[in-house]
């Protein structure tokens, strides 16, 4: 019997195996199984089937899977799709199968099945999304397993760390505990499922508590529709111990629900409850479309309960219920009402209806009227028309008329035309006429000729006579020819005589000779004798010799004896020596103890100590606090601060526009700009002709020339002779030579006598000596006894001395004495005075316009004379920590009438300036609000007398701009207010007519023939193109035409002034109203054929006996 674990949710780990395809690497399918991103199939021209296999590595338990869609929203998901499950990866199971996918707002799609066993599962997709044009699916991070309980509650809970929850939690230190209560009292454990399983154990935890509280009374009752219930198990008595896992295995019993009853135990303090460490229902792998019995006889199916099957509920669609004879699903289907199916009205085609045999779609098609398809007419090119066999299109083509392609005269290029088999360009070439292409005469090399076989160039080459190469002499080393195989030049050298090379004799050394396996040299090395090198003697340090490995400088070193290095003592610090791993200042540093370095205390800036991680100055910065940095805003050249990824001064650099650089045009040598990799003086440079530098010839020293590799002065440099330096002999000072690696003065200096430097005494200050790191003047300063310096006593003033960090000085805060003096007159720095102004005046001068106030009109008045960009009149900054939530105004303007007025007289006719401008980095630009009126107020024609009369301001109707987005919590108002005007306000969108069309308003437009969104006056009777009337009052406009020429507002709704043509008819009240034959003119319609259906543009509003005129009517789309 095999026990799966449904009460717990388990999640498998899988892996993608099999891929059908993608669209790219960023959206691969390896992110169905990891967040961060979504997988995107390829994006199909026509309708295609992809599907994405997921291996788990051996056969697990399954009865869900949950898939996301892809971040940028459901557009893309399936629309049709199914789960198919596998053992071996070759025969496939149907697990689900979603016919019409539609995502939720949760973005997720979850999918219940019964238990499966399987490897592998596959995501199979048999019908894309159509976007722009192109077909194909996202999906985001998928997850398949155990689905879990659906829910789970107690009848009560002592605290929330012990919720019911707890019990599926597999944690061994949380548990369930119910409330406390000073009487035993039973207490109940409410699961759902989530679907019906056949359960075949229960397993309860008891908590590893001293008094664990697991329950010695409960029984477990069980149910398939939350109605009828029946017990499964009973324990009376049951002596548990902690930490134990106990199981029950249980007859297998289809269930949905269940309830643990259990009677409470004794606790602390005699109190009584119930406490449980986990619980684990278990089911059996079943095959779902049977039942088994509980008991000895089967129970009768109902809809409540399964008996051989459960009986599906009238219209229920639930896996695993069997339809009964009286469900709705099984009448006869009507256009009204659906049976099987739902059948459509004749030409509907909304999804989901079938189509009926008498439907007009398909009674044979002509090129007036569509059945299934439309035919078109002869030429035409319209899309969704049929072309018919008569059209002329299929005719024969000739040189005169188009066929299908249109034949090309003799010998011409034309484009779409179709080449003959007789043409001209099709036959043989030779050397005078082309065909497809001109053959060459022997020896040409023009361009657009075809070498032949017999050209003089394709002949074997000869030391005479070129071929496609011309063979060298014997020894010839002239340019252009090619080496023979008979060459002297590749015979065997010898030391006599050169072949490729020329031997060396024995210990030869003359240049351009190779040395010979059996030189001398090349012997095995010994302290005597040299080899490849000569070995040194035990200790020796001549010049030349090479160290052997059993030298005692090489042994292992001690505090006593040296090695390679000699060991220094616990906490020595004795020149040459090396500090060993035990050394104590070695040990882990802390705040109060040294060890290689001290720990500073948290902000601490003492020198020698190191910043710990914790450290607050090491947290993140912004642009408003420091952390290692403090964040530039973007643009932000200030001093300190570090620019942030975003900043425009990243971007990719132009040689108009620049980025991190601004990029130099080719050959530009203006300071400030890099050059680009194209320039032309990165080009390869030659002796002639400059690139990034200019070659110079052998041995030439004019500036500015780069030596090439073979210049004779980058050969080995020797004593005698100079390479790229001359070598010094040992000891030697001369200038311009350079000092070899054996000479007297690298040696380890000391005291007495020189190295590379003189190391000189402790304390001793002769000129060119080198002190040591054990000097006693290198020692930490104190007050007493110098160091490097000698630090001063506090407030102590001798010369040469050193101020300490906590000197009294260097926090002297003296209070300034009190003084007065008036600040209007007086100029001083506005940073020389602290503390806080108070004026208080009565001031008052009239003024109006868009003027600068009179200086008599305010209290305090500043006035900036700058012409510079940054002038600021009056500022006002507060600094506040804006997480504290408190209250604080940069600039806060009160007045009984109005509190803060800002105005710009603007640069003359541009738009440029604003009367105020409010912005912010992270809350509102700007906020009003009133208690009693409206809390904005645009107005386009400068009528604001109601809120300042001084202003006397002539606008031009443009009240508000938005850009972006718009969000309205509450009633909107649209009210156009033009005066004399009769035409009633509409919400139109624009659109571009026909150039020769002169449009008005309350003319009807149709759509043009010529497509492209274009329209024109109706023209014709019951037009079922018809779009809409023109408004002579559009208040609230769209415009998704993308010009601003030639378009015209069209009313969307309500109601509207339409031209008429009651000539013919009259018109009353009520009316339908249709396009007739006077061009832009409605008239009164009848719809009584399935012809004129979609013809209707509006209900009339009012009346018309004769003649032609305008009415209102209101705009119904029918």
């Amino acid at each position: 019997m095999i026990f799966i674990n449904v009460s717990r949710r388990q999640i498998h780990k899988g892996s993608i195996t099999e891929c059908s395809s993608q669209s790219d690497d960023v959206h691969s399918s390896a992110y169905l199984l990891k967040e961060g991103g979504f997988w995107r199939t390829k994006q199909h021209n026509s309708m295609t089937r992809d599907y994405v296999v997921l291996d788990y590595g051996e056969e697990l338990p399954f009865n869900f899977v949950e898939m996301k869609a892809a971040s940028s929203g459901g557009d893309a998901f399936p629309i049709s799709f199914r789960l198919e499950g596998s053992k071996d990866g070759t025969s496939w199971k149907v697990l689900f199968n979603e016919k019409h996918c539609e995502v939720d707002e949760s973005r997720k799609i979850g999918v219940d099945f019964p238990i499966t066993y399987a490897r592998y599962i596959k995501v199979f997709i048999l019908k894309h999304r159509k976007i722009d044009n192109r077909f194909y699916s996202e999906i985001g991070p998928q997850s398949a397993g155990i689905a879990g309980v659906k829910s789970i509650q107690a009848s009560s809970t002592s605290a929330h760390e012990h919720d019911v929850q707890k019990l599926l939690d597999v944690r061994k230190e949380t548990f369930w505990e119910s409330e406390l209560k000073s009487t035993n009292e039973q207490e109940v454990i409410q699961l759902d499922l989530g679907n019906i399983f056949h359960i075949n154990q229960l397993a309860l935890i008891s908590t590893g508590l001293g008094i664990h509280g697991f329950p010695e009374h409960f029984a477990l009752e069980v149910s398939t529709d939350n109605n009828v219930w029946n017990t499964i198990l009973e324990e009376k008595g049951f002596v548990s111990e902690p930490s134990r896992r106990y199981i029950w295995d249980i007859e297998v019993t289809p269930v949905r629900y269940l309830h643990l009853l259990v009677n409470g135990t004794r606790l602390e303090g005699n109190l009584h409850g119930v406490r449980l460490g986990g619980m684990e229902i278990s089911a059996a792998y079943l095959n779902p479309y049977h039942t088994h019995n509980i008991g000895d006889l089967t129970p009768i199916a109902s809809v409540f309960s399964a008996g051989i099957v459960k009986l599906a509920k009238d219209g229920e669609d639930d896996f695993g219920t069997v339809v009964q004879a009286s469900d709705r699903r099984l009448r006869d289907a009507t256009t009204i009402f659906k049976g099987i199916i739902q059948l459509a009205n004749d030409s509907e085609c909304r999804e989901g209806l079938a189509v009926q045999a008498s439907d007009s779609r398909l009674q044979p098609a002509t090129d007036i009227k569509p059945g299934i398809v439309r035919v078109a007419y002869d030429r035409e090119v319209n899309p969704e028309t049929v072309v018919r066999s008569s059209d002329s299109r299929l005719k024969e083509a000739t040189e005169n008329n188009y066929g299908i392609v249109k034949l090309c005269p003799d010998g011409m290029y034309s484009d779409m035309a179709v080449v003959r088999g007789n043409d001209s360009r099709l036959k043989k070439a030779t050397v005078f006429a082309h065909g497809i292409c001109r053959l060459a005469e022997d020896g040409e090399a023009d361009a657009d000729c075809v070498v032949r076989g017999n050209d003089r160039r394709l002949k074997e080459a000869s030391v005479m006579n070129r071929g496609i190469v011309e063979l060298a002499e014997d020894g010839e080393d002239a340019p252009g020819v090619v080496v023979q195989g008979s060459d002297r030049r590749l015979k065997d050298a010898t030391i006599g005589s050169k072949g490729i090379v020329e031997l060396a004799e024995d210990g030869e050394s003359t240049p351009g000779t190779v040395v010979q396996g059996n030189d001398r040299r090349l012997r095995d090395a010994t302290t005597v004798a040299r080899g490849i090198v000569e070995l040194a003697e035990d200790g020796e340090d001549a010049p030349g010799v090479v160290v052997q490995g059993n030298d005692r400088r090489l042994k292992d070193a001690t505090i006593g004896s040296r090695g390679i290095v000699e060991l220094a003592e616990d906490g020595e610090d004795a020149p040459s020596v090396v500090v060993q791993g035990n050394d104590r200042r070695l040990k882990d540093a802390t705040e109060i103890r040294k060890g290689i370095l001290r720990f500073a205390r948290d902000g601490e800036s003492e020198n020698y100590t190191a910043v710990q991680a914790s450290d607050c100055r090491l947290k993140e910065a912004s642009v408003l606090n420091k952390g290692i940095v403090e964040l530039a805003e973007d643009g932000e050249d200030a001093p300190g601060v570090v620019v942030q990824g975003s900043d425009r001064r990243l971007k990719n650099a132009t040689t108009v526009a620049r980025g991190i650089v601004e990029l130099a045009e080719d050959g530009e040598d203006r300071s400030g700009v890099v050059v680009q990799g194209n320039d032309r003086r990165l080009k390869d440079a030659t002796e002639v002709r400059k690139g990034i530098l200019c070659f110079a010839r052998a041995g030439e020293s004019a500036p500015l020339a780069a030596v090439q590799s073979s210049d004779k002065r980058l050969k080995e440099a020797t004593t005698f002779s100079s390479g790229i330096v001359e070598l010094s002999e040992d000891g030697e000072s001369t200038p311009g030579t350079v000092v070899q690696g054996h000479d007297r003065r690298l040696k380890d200096g000391t005291t007495v006598s020189r190295g590379i430097v003189e190391l000189a005494e402790d304390g001793e200050e002769t000129p060119g000596v080198v002190v040591q790191g054990n000097d006693r003047r290198l020692k930490s300063a104190t007050t007493d006894g110098a160091g490097i310096v000698r630090l001063a006593q506090n407030g102590e003033e001798l010369k040469g001395l050193a101020v300490q960090a906590d000197d009294r000085r260097l926090s002297d805060a003296r209070v300034p004495l009190e003084h007065r003096h008036d600040y209007a007159p007086l100029k001083h720095d506005f940073s020389s005075h602290e503390g806080s102004i108070v004026v208080i005046q009565k001031m008052a001068e009239p003024f109006s316009g868009i003027t600068p106030p009179p200086v008599n009109a305010s209290t305090v008045y500043g006035r900036n004379e700058s012409d510079l960009g940054g002038a600021v009149g009056v500022a006002g900054v507060t600094y506040n920590n804006a997480s504290k939530n408190n209250q604080s105004y940069g600039i806060l303007g009160h007045s009984s009438f109005v509190g803060v007025r800002g105005q710009s007289s603007g640069e003359g006719t541009s738009s440029r300036g604003a009367g105020v401008i409010g912005i912010s980095r992270f809350g509102a630009g700007g906020v009003f609000s009133s208690e009693h009126t409206y809390s904005l107020v645009a107005d386009g024609f400068g009528q604001i007398s109601d809120y300042d009369g001084s202003a006397h301001l002539i606008g031009n109707g443009e009240a508000l701009l938005v850009r972006g987005k718009a969000d309205f919590n509450g009633a909107v108002t649209l009210a156009n207010s033009v005066r004399d005007n009769q035409y009633p306000a509409n919400i139109v969108e624009m659109f571009e007519v026909d150039e020769q069309e002169y449009i008005s308003s309350g003319d009807l437009l149709v759509i043009s023939e010529k497509g492209r969104s274009l329209l024109s006056r109706a023209r014709g009777k019951y037009s079922r193109s018809v779009v809409g009337v023109v408004s002579g009052n559009p208040t609230l406009i769209i415009n998704n035409a993308g010009t601003e020429q030639k378009v015209y507002p069209v009313a969307l709704a309500g109601k509207a002034l339409c031209k008429v043509d009651a000539r013919e008819k009259p018109i009353r009240p009520g009316d339908l109203i249709v396009t007739s034959d006077t061009p832009g003119c409605g008239m009164r319609g009848e719809i009584d054929s399935f012809q004129k259906i979609g013809t209707v543009i509006g209900k009339a509003l009012e009346g018309m006996e004769d003649g032609l005129g305008t009415i209102a009517i209101f705009i119904a789309h029918l």
